[in-house]
């Protein structure tokens, strides 16, 4: 075959794919889709070649497709199932139908998200029969079933599963492909590395393999998996410990702040530069105490909480805490504040919390948690987080 033909027939294939693999809706309804609530940060520039531009490669080498295209089918999946395991299986079968759930809503087509848009209660509503229709076209041996977790809600009668526009996952990723190859036909695998910031610079956070087979009827996700992470920065935790390292009871204070700030284990993430700008507006609006809100109350009786009011509260708990304050719901770009009328408004947490493991090792702590909600002997939610130590500050590295 010609190899300019056989390049020109994967980018047939390509089209299909991207024509399959679409995005969750945008907080606007699915007008507008491509500014997704999953929608993937900014990537290097030299991803955006057109495929025409792409350098040539030998025959056995990776079809010619785009990194950009690449990472259109994996980084919104990421975002969705962030708060729900993750997107990594060795086998499909090994997702949770929660899991199932939110990848069929992000890889919808168009017009199955318009089926399934409810514009009265700005939601979605899908039958099982469409996400399964959706999931048969991307994932093999697959069994789903309705799930029952939030923010999900089923219809026990027909097992139509309902979720809030404004409870699909949002998140930042700043990713580049690092490897690709081709394991015959259509199949082929490539490595994600993802970033703390939209330039790629220095060493990636986090490293996925993903293996996947590109049809005319859409892409097939075959596994997704954890080459790497760095759960701490380049000094690997080996730093001085502060003279006073915080107890266990300093220690689930802090962080049930920040469950309580972001529910249905919406604070989640492998580094803090995943959360969003609402993310971190609303964890500082449950860490801000009632003096600090009353100092940015208006005469009109409203609140105006400037970028560096938001960013210096959240210094004591990231290290780099600037915020993206332009998605921000109230946000004023005249003042470069959020406007609100009322900054409270947040529910419990747990009935019972208890630490099930804690390493130290210089001024970085692992701790797990069990949450239990009073009503069972088994908890509800087990998660380790990662926190920096040093004088004052409690810093957060990751909530998994």
């Amino acid at each position: 075959m010609n190899m300019k033909r056989r390049w020109a027939g994967w980018a047939l294939v390509l089209a299909a794919v991207l024509t399959a693999c679409g995005h969750a809706a945008a907080p606007d309804g699915p007008a507008e889709a491509p500014a997704a609530a999953g929608q993937a940060a900014s990537r290097l520039p030299e991803a955006e070649l057109p495929l025409e531009d792409a350098p040539a490669a030998p025959a056995e080498d990776t079809p010619a497709v785009t990194d950009a295209a690449l990472l259109d089918l994996v980084v919104p999946l990421e975002i969705a199932l962030a708060h729900h395991g993750g997107f990594a299986f060795a086998q499909a079968a090994e997702l949770s139908d929660a899991q199932l759930f939110l990848a069929a809503v992000t890889l919808a087509a168009p017009e199955q998200r318009e089926a399934a848009w409810d514009a009265t209660g700005r939601q979605y509503r899908f039958s099982r029969e469409a996400v399964s229709e959706i999931l048969e076209l991307h994932f093999r041996n697959v069994a789903y079933t309705p799930p029952r977790a939030n923010p999900m809600v089923t219809d026990a009668a027909d097992g139509t599963t309902t979720v809030s526009q404004f409870s699909l996952p949002q998140g930042n990723r700043y990713p580049q492909v690092l490897e690709r190859e081709h394991l015959g036909g259509s199949r082929m695998r490539f490595a994600v590395g993802y970033y703390d910031g939209p330039d790629c610079a220095g060493a990636p956070y986090l490293v996925k393999d993903y293996t996947v087979e590109l049809r005319e009827d859409g892409c097939v996700y075959e596994a997704a998996a954890v080459r790497e992470e760095r759960l701490w920065p380049d000094d690997g935790g080996t730093g001085q410990s502060p003279e006073e390292m915080p107890d266990d009871e300093a220690l689930i204070s802090r962080i049930l702040n920040m469950e309580v700030a972001r529910p249905a284990n919406g604070f989640t993430f492998h580094n803090p530069c995943e959360l969003t700008g609402q993310d971190l507006y609303a964890l500082f609006l449950v860490t801000a105490d009632d003096n600090l809100l009353e100092r940015c109350r208006r005469d009109d009786g409203r609140y105006a909480f400037p970028r560096e009011t938001i960013e210096t509260q959240l210094s004591r708990y990231f290290r780099e805490a600037a915020v993206d304050l332009s998605r921000v719901y109230g946000y004023d770009a005249a003042l470069d504040a959020v406007v609100t009328d009322n900054p409270s408004g947040f529910g419990g947490g747990p009935a019972e919390v208890r630490v099930t493991e804690k390493t130290v090792q210089g001024r970085f702590i692992t701790v797990t948690l069990a949450m239990y909600d009073g009503t069972s002997d088994a908890p509800y939610r087990v998660k380790t987080y990662g926190l920096e130590a040093d004088g004052e500050n409690l810093w957060f590295w990751f909530a998994q």
